[in-house]
Parts: C-alpha cells; sequence; structure tokens
C-alpha cells in the first residue's frame, strides 16, 4: 500500500521540524535499545496500543514493557519512522501520521513494517507523545 504524502498547509513550519525531530529521537532511543530514553518521550499519562492490541498506559508501563522486548524479541532491532502526515489540532496537540519499519538486521523475515498515529502534546515548549497507536501495514 503505497503512503499518502502531506498536503501543503499553512501549519507552523517549527512545529512540524520539531515534532520530526521527536521522531528522530525516538529512533535513536530504539535502536540503541534504551527503553528509558524511548519512555522519557512519552507524557506521563500516556497510552501506547501495539500492533498486536496491547495495551501499556502510563509511561512507567511502556518503559518496563520495552525493557523487556529490547532484552527478547527486539533486540537490535533499528527503527525508523516516515511522517507522511502531521496534523494540529490546536497550537499544543498534533496527530503525527507515520510509516514505521522495525527491521530485524539478521532475519528479514521478522522485520515489520506499520502505520502509526501519535498524538502529540506540547508541554513547556516540547514535544511529547501522549497515545500511540500502531498497526500493520498491508
Amino acid at each position: 500500500m503505497p503512503i499518502p504524502r502531506e498536503s501543503s498547509s499553512g501549519a507552523d513550519h517549527k512545529a512540524k521540524t520539531r515534532l520530526e525531530r521527536l521522531l528522530l529521537n525516538l529512533e535513536q532511543a530504539w535502536n540503541r535499545g534504551d527503553a528509558e530514553a524511548y519512555a522519557a518521550f512519552f507524557t506521563e499519562d500516556a497510552i501506547y496500543v501495539s500492533r498486536g492490541g496491547a495495551v501499556w498506559e502510563r509511561r512507567e508501563e511502556i518503559r518496563r514493557q520495552l525493557t523487556v522486548a529490547f532484552s527478547g524479541p527486539l533486540r537490535y532491532t533499528i527503527l525508523h519512522f516516515r511522517a507522511w502526515r502531521i496534523r494540529f489540532l490546536t497550537d499544543k496537540i498534533a496527530i503525527v501520521y507515520t510509516a514505521m519499519d522495525i527491521v530485524n538486521p539478521w532475519n528479514n523475515a521478522l522485520s515489520t513494517q506499520m502505520l502509526a498515529s501519535l498524538v502529540c502534546d506540547l508541554a513547556y515548549d516540547d514535544w511529547r507523545v501522549t497515545s500511540a497507536h500502531a498497526t500493520d501495514r498491508t
């Protein structure tokens, strides 16, 4: 399925750039296998719905679940986001639609492609993920 591209809009370019930086920071933390750093980019009351339907509530649960995953099935995997639309609901709330690839460098059959929707919240001049939902891409 081709990924749609964002249409041009009047949304603030600086805010989009900072949201794209948030995605890059998430990638870097994941690619280091650093669950603590990855979870730090989520709000304290965040909710994460995995592609398999697991629901992780709160930053601490996200960190705990990723610690287990990074020591097991997601160990050494590489995450890459490609944002294709950023929609601002307000100047402090944005939805980021992204393609999300998780690559297993030793077994391509275990690699996966997903779509993810991230609701992001701007607090104290810093974007954080408050809700994330991933699903398989077909």
